[in-house]
């Protein structure tokens, strides 16, 4: 029999409410943050928001989930973890307690709400760029003898933009990738091109091709990777091998 460490209160309020507004916060100050209008958030009010996202967090596991013993030591795991990368630098701090509070959430759901805040937050950031409201940065450099300007769109280093944007695409993808259809490829490629167009960030630009064709492809051929056992075992476990090779 499975040890359970009951830890949890019994509400009919929806503990998901909780844990997407906290991740909602988060995410919204993290991507502003990045552009210009960091500014107008000081370090305080950062650190504030951080704890209280952490806080969140913390009613969402007490409302609804009980802790398995292994869970438990997960937690712990997750805990010590976060207070290591605080030391160095706390907006990480929600980091793998959003990982761990994310387990029983599936992640199309996830990746719903993060595409919808985070193209809406880029939106935001280019048209204020734009509108003067804060700085849309330009440099000027020298590629291979050739002269390439960069536009930051409003974000303090030009290839922020087309990095979020990459997330943006494959989480998108991800969610409906039973169903993609031309339409959402070709919107996709075009926001691409203008994004590269503006930043000349071609590595972000070749990917994010890649990646929609790959969707694609594999959702009008379903069955092409059953039989690669050994590819599909180094996709599984990309996650974990892309995590150790950065560290």
């Amino acid at each position: 029999m499975k040890k359970t460490i009951t830890l949890n209160f019994k509400s009919d309020i929806s503990s998901e409410i909780f844990f997407f507004l906290s991740y909602a916060i988060f995410l919204t100050t993290c991507v502003l943050r990045q552009s210009f209008y960091i500014r107008y958030i000081p370090e305080l009010i950062f650190k504030v928001i951080i704890i209280f996202s952490v806080f969140l967090l913390v009613i969402y596991e007490a409302l609804n989930y009980g802790l398995k013993l292994k869970e438990l030591f997960a937690l712990c795991f997750c805990g010590c973890i976060s207070l290591l990368l605080y030391h160095n630098n706390y907006s990480l701090l929600p980091l793998f307690l959003f990982i761990f509070c994310g387990r029983n959430i599936p992640l199309q759901k996830i990746a719903k709400i993060t595409v919808s805040i985070g193209f809406v937050l880029i939106v935001f950031i280019i048209l204020s760029a734009y509108a003067g409201v804060i700085p849309n940065y330009t440099s000027i450099g020298d590629l291979n003898g050739e002269v390439r300007v960069r536009h930051y769109m409003g974000f303090t280093y030009a290839l922020f933009l087309p990095g979020f944007l990459f997330n943006l695409i494959c989480l998108d993808l991800y969610e409906y990738k039973d169903q993609i259809s031309l339409a959402r490829c070709f919107f996709w490629m075009l926001v691409s091109y203008l994004a590269y167009y503006q930043t000349q960030s071609r590595l972000s630009f070749c990917l994010s091709i890649a990646v929609i064709i790959m969707f694609y492809f594999l959702n009008k051929f379903p069955d092409i990777l059953k039989k690669r056992k050994i590819i599909t075992f180094a996709m599984a476990s990309s996650f974990i091998i892309c995590c150790i090779l950065s560290l």
